[in-house]
């Protein structure tokens, strides 16, 4: 019976999803735009999260991730989560950001460090003593 539905059906195979946690926003006519933490990416969707009002299912919303516009309509909405299907796909730089652990392009952008929290050259640990000149006196 299910390989007969099947024949009727034109099912398509899903795309591969990639588990990732990135911040963007989405607004759409009826909500204003709200920031969402998406949880995973496929080429041609997203699975997401809301921090406010959660899309409605079959309506058409519009994302901004990484600088980059896209659009497209809910398929499904299960209390703040919700998943999307693009209109376009996704290319791969945004599917695939740069790994957590590759050093930052300029590490102080946009913060300070005050004086008193910088590492100095010589920490003193308690407890820990050094007798650099004191010779070593062995037990026999």
């Amino acid at each position: 019976m299910l390989s007969e539905r099947s024949d009727k059906i034109n099912l398509r195979e899903r795309d591969k999803r990639e588990g990732h946690i990135l911040r963007a926003t989405m607004h759409s006519e009826r909500l204003a735009e709200q920031p969402i933490i998406i949880r995973n990416l496929s080429p041609r969707g997203i699975g997401a999260r809301a921090h406010g009002l959660p899309p409605l299912e079959g309506e058409e919303v519009f994302l901004k991730l990484d600088g980059r516009e896209l659009v497209g309509r809910v398929r499904w909405v299960r209390g703040d989560r919700f998943g999307v299907h693009l209109r376009d796909p996704i290319d791969g730089a945004v599917r695939m950001p740069a790994s957590p652990w590759a050093p930052a392009k300029n590490p102080s952008a946009g913060f300070h460090v005050f004086e008193r929290f910088k590492p100095v050259a010589k920490p003193w640990r308690p407890g820990v003593k050094v007798f650099a000149n004191l010779p070593i006196e062995r037990k026999r």
